[in-house]
């Protein structure tokens, strides 16, 4: 625990450092808080992470380089990081109910983040992909290697950079974590307007807390994504002036947010408003967003080409390079049907499911839908109809309420046509709702709701019920020793393979030199794991060789 707990002070210190240094300069009528620059910070210090990756192994190195730079950044903006310090503890002086809750919370995290990572996924690619990252830069033809290392999230190459194992001696996955802790504190804080807020937001944290608290420990492709896009949309929602005043959090975020899951293609409507709001002129506009995709985007295009040879995997939709670690057009097809299909009927081969009209399919995905996720659904297409509505035949001006719908509406037609699962894009449903909740209850006033002791009370009484129900159900049948083994160190996740009964297999692949290079297959097709390790992948396809004398040089396929 004591090592998460130090994992979450270097990332946070990290990120936070330099997102606050990157919007100084910014000519913005306001300053941004601590959790805007967290999130900032993580957006800037992933995109530099991936431009790293392409030319070298992110490692231990990239983070030495992160921490001296983030101390350059400390000295050199030291007065505004001295005012910040202030600030915190006029806070925890002022606020100390609020600051209760956040130290429970913060117990809450360090509990469920020292567990294994619990994700399926995880287990199977996940912590291998983090691997492949840490060891090397990026690897031409990976995907050829196994088809999942082409989903090239940019979570995998973020995490890589903070695993802190040389200083461990194990693998810490705290970024995931630290990340919701801090926007469940921001949440908090934005419950301060009134008890109708607190109710809407008290209720957001809830579903949010249940779908994803499972990805808590695990480095995960989804939960993170997810925080982003509820961050910018509820910012957005809640705090009219935010996205003129503070335009970084529009611009930055969305852009890398979309290099972590790229389901989440209408975030990018924020940045092109912004753009579109700022510069008049096509010209400045192109060349204005250009400048930050090309930082951002552009690095993460380039991993893909070389990891996969397209441009974005698993798609052949812009299909232009020819190099010789390409995927075979046919095998990336086959992916992608595969993710489709699982997320509409899982288990079912995956061209009996495209084949499937939207009425086939659709009956079916919906009796699979528990019924928590169907109240969901349906409450999200009354909300959605209902909220045209109300913009159509208002007079009033909705203009970021209309800009979060179109966001909102668009990526939850996005997700429904092409992989309809919650958990990939649960917070558009979320926030949908949200903005319905907010917009007709906007003019709605009462004393008794604005009596700010009520709000800290429900507060405290709800962060006190998410502590008690997630850390004593999880962790009490633990023993004495357990608790004082896991007290300075989480859970290894190398011990699993143990648990889990996985034996390697060794196998010998073949240079361009007519050298052999040891390499590690399961001996259980069955065992989906792989990570204890490296090299390793679940299956080799006999087809698959080495492009040169290293592993490093990549792998293609002979025809």
């Amino acid at each position: 625990m004591l090592s998460i707990l130090i994992a979450f002070f270097i990332i946070a210190t990290v990120f936070t450092v330099i997102g606050k240094s990157f919007t100084i300069k910014d000519d913005s009528k306001s300053d941004y808080n601590f959790f805007e620059s967290y999130f900032i910070g993580l957006s800037v210090t992933g995109a530099f992470l991936n431009i790293w990756s392409i030319f070298l192994p992110t490692n231990y190195i990239a983070l030495l380089l992160l921490v001296l730079f983030m101390f350059f950044l400390l000295w050199f903006f030291r007065k505004h990081f001295i005012n910040w310090s202030i600030d915190f503890k006029t806070f925890a002086l002022k606020n100390k109910i609020n600051s209760i809750s956040i130290l429970l919370l913060l117990v809450t995290f360090l509990f469920l983040t020292i567990d294994y990572p619990k994700l399926y996924d995880s287990l199977l690619y996940h912590i291998n992909a983090i691997q492949w990252n840490e060891g090397y830069s990026v690897i031409p033809g990976l995907a050829n290697l196994h088809d999942r290392f082409g989903f090239n999230s940019s979570m995998f190459v973020i995490s890589s950079g903070f695993l802190l194992k040389e200083v461990f001696g194990q693998e810490i996955y705290a970024i995931s974590s630290l990340s919701f802790l801090l926007f469940i504190v921001w949440l908090l804080i934005k419950c301060r307007k009134n008890l109708l807020t607190t109710f809407f937001i008290l209720g957001f944290i809830y579903l949010f807390f249940q779908q994803y608290k499972i990805d808590i420990s695990s480095p995960g492709t989804d939960l993170l994504p997810n925080i982003l896009v509820a961050f910018l949309l509820i910012n957005l929602i809640l705090d009219s002036k935010s996205i003129y005043d503070k335009k970084l959090i529009y611009i930055i975020i969305p852009l890398y947010c979309f290099t972590l899951k790229v389901s989440f293609l209408s975030i990018l409507i924020l940045p092109l408003y912004i753009s579109f709001v700022n510069y008049k002129k096509w010209r400045s506009i192109i060349l204005y967003l250009s400048i930050y995709m090309s930082l951002i985007i552009l690095p993460w295009v380039i991993r893909n080409i070389y990891i996969s040879g397209y441009l974005i995997y698993p798609s052949t939709f812009i299909d232009v390079f020819n190099f010789d670690w390409k995927v075979p057009v046919e095998k990336v097809n086959e992916t992608k049907g595969w993710i489709q299909s699982f997320a509409k009927i899982p288990y079912k081969y995956y061209l009996e499911v495209l084949n499937m009209s939207f009425e086939e399919w659709f009956k079916v995905w919906w009796k699979n839908t528990n019924s928590a996720n169907a109240f969901l659904f349906i409450f999200t297409i009354l909300s959605s109809v209902s909220l045209f509505l109300k913009f159509i035949l208002s007079k009033r001006n909705f203009t970021n309420e209309i800009l979060a719908y179109l966001v909102l509406v668009s990526g939850f037609i996005f997700w429904l046509l092409n992989a309809p699962d919650f958990r990939f894009c649960f917070s558009i449903l979320l926030c949908q709702n949200l903005l319905f909740l907010v917009v007709i209850t906007k003019d709605f006033q009462a004393p008794l709701l604005n009596k700010r002791y009520i709000n800290v009370i429900l507060q405290f009484c709800f962060v006190f019920y998410i502590t008690i129900s997630s850390v004593f159900s999880h962790n009490w049948k633990m023993s004495i020793d357990e608790m004082t083994k896991y007290f300075v160190l989480g859970k290894d996740v190398r011990e699993l393979k143990f648990e889990r009964r996985v034996y390697f297999s060794k196998f010998l692949l073949k240079t361009k030199n007519k050298k052999s290079l040891l390499f590690y297959i399961p001996k259980n097709k069955n065992a989906q794991q792989c990570f204890d390790v490296f090299p390793c992948s679940h299956s080799l396809n006999e087809k698959i060789i080495l492009r040169g004398n290293s592993l490093q040089d990549g792998f293609k396929q002979f025809k």
